[in-house]
């Protein structure tokens, strides 16, 4: 995915119209590797002052973009933790000179086991207030956030077990032994691209089926660290 000028320009005056405190605008993630697989815009926001976070989502709701843009904001003062790793390898400054970028990850280091079931954790959890919100549209972004988060489980534990800071998902694939390949790759075309970017999860069984995908994935993250 490119992101051309007038894009950017649009996103960084609308942004700034709603939140004249920020202070840095940052794309990030596969929109800025520009895998195949990219259908989203990651951007995350620094600011002096925090708004209201759907008023960010409001600010770019007009905007003529043709993918799903997704906004993380940040405090300047705050740390980026679990999101810092995604961040720093793939991003493009689009407002401001980085320097909170800078600080807010300075203390980085690489993925871990650790790190890979945390965010197991946190699939289970986003799944969990998406079955008790009554909001459709609401309820529909935790269920696609909760089968993305099993992904970046099976993204971590990867980069663990090959010793990599290595973000893109083509070239893990093809690190891993031949073993591994084929698994890795159905979580990306499943987890990630039909059920989180396209929305094509069975709506009927939603629960029943991330305990399967769940399941799969703490497989896969015990597999490979009996291995190492």
């Amino acid at each position: 995915m490119k992101l051309n000028k007038e894009f950017s320009n649009q996103i960084k005056s609308l942004l700034l119209k709603y939140d004249p405190d920020i202070v840095e605008i940052i794309q990030f993630g596969s929109s800025v590797y520009g895998l195949e697989y990219a259908r989203d815009l990651d951007l995350l926001i620094f600011t002096k002052k925090k708004k209201g976070y759907g008023g960010y989502l409001d600010a770019l709701s007009n905007l003529n973009f043709p993918y799903w843009i997704d906004i993380v904001v940040n405090r300047i003062d705050e740390s980026l933790d679990g999101l810092a790793n995604a961040v720093l390898v793939f991003n493009k400054i689009l407002y401001g000179d980085g320097r909170y970028l800078m600080e807010a990850t300075k203390d980085t280091n690489k993925p871990n086991y650790k790190e890979a079931k945390a965010e197991l954790k946190n699939a289970k959890d986003i799944l969990k207030l998406g079955l008790e919100i009554k909001e459709k549209l609401r309820k529909e972004h935790f269920f696609r956030n909760a089968f993305n988060s099993l992904f970046h489980a099976v993204r971590f534990a990867s980069m663990v077990y090959l010793s990599t800071d290595e973000k893109r998902w083509g070239e893990l694939k093809k690190r891993l032994p031949n073993l591994y390949q084929k698994e890795f790759e159905n979580y990306i075309s499943t987890l990630h691209i039909k059920y989180f970017y396209d929305g094509n999860y069975p709506k009927d069984k939603v629960k029943e089926e991330f305990e399967i995908w769940y399941n799969k994935v703490k497989d896969y993250i015990e597999n490979l660290q009996k291995q190492r």
